[in-house]
């Protein structure tokens, strides 16, 4: 949400505004632009992982003019590209006055500096990343995410992991579950009341069909499938994995 808009992208439609009223709308002077994800820092729209006119540009970050989501081509608008590793950007989530920008395999921190450069990014880590845009929360002053070979708690400088070994052995081992073609559509929420984050991911079908909750006090981690379509959480079994 920015400026009483709410703003909504899917990385193929035209971005789209909704500002109360019964249908959604292009968001204007954008129509060209297609983002995986968006991202309001200080006052800028940021679109991440774009196409511009039909080419795509995994790698750029784009920002709107200064507190104005529709203004693209004057004022502050302009653009940065993440080019020094050749993954793609996943996701982007704001940590303590600085985003961070995942890519597949790297992660890199943005940092709002003001005219004329805007924003600078510099590169925190290289060799592990983002699998699934979704995976991507806030759990206090950290990120919960799911990498391409565990779970993780990411602090802004490195990672921990949180996916003890029958957890990881479990989703990545040689024998692992995953639907790895169609990892990108894991997801996770947090539960407070009940100190989880719930972590919804493809296994046995193209869909989220199992989902695992960490306890993050317990340190333990619970296991259900779900039924697809739907995500109605089935009764069929569940087993509860101990320990960090």
């Amino acid at each position: 949400t920015m400026n009483d808009l709410w703003i909504i992208s899917n990385g193929v439609d035209k971005i789209s505004k909704w500002t109360g009223s019964s249908t959604l709308a292009d968001l204007a002077n954008a129509t060209t632009y297609r983002a995986k994800d968006l991202v309001v820092f200080f006052s800028y729209l940021l679109l991440l992982n774009v196409s511009e006119g039909g080419t795509s540009i995994p790698y750029r970050i784009r920002w709107c003019d200064t507190d104005d989501a529709e203004t693209w081509a004057s004022g502050n608008a302009g653009y940065l590209d993440l080019d020094d590793t050749s993954d793609e950007i996943v996701a982007g989530k704001d940590m303590v006055g600085r985003t961070l920008v995942y890519k597949t395999e790297s992660i890199y921190e943005l940092i709002y500096t003001g005219s004329p450069n805007i924003f600078i990014a510099s590169k925190v880590l290289e060799g592990k990343g983002l699998a699934a845009q979704k995976t991507l929360i806030n759990h206090d002053a950290d990120h919960f995410l799911l990498g391409q070979d565990d779970v993780y708690i990411f602090d802004g400088r490195q990672f921990t992991s949180v996916g003890n070994p029958q957890v990881r052995d479990y989703l990545f081992g040689p024998a692992g579950v995953l639907n790895t073609a169609m990892l990108r559509r894991a997801w996770a929420m947090k539960v407070k009341e009940r100190n989880e984050i719930w972590l919804g991911a493809p296994s046995m079908s193209d869909f989220p069909d199992l989902c695992l909750k960490w306890n993050y006090q317990e340190k333990s981690w619970s296991k259900r499938s779900i039924v697809v379509p739907g995500f109605t959480a089935s009764a069929a079994w569940d087993r509860t994995y101990g320990g960090g």
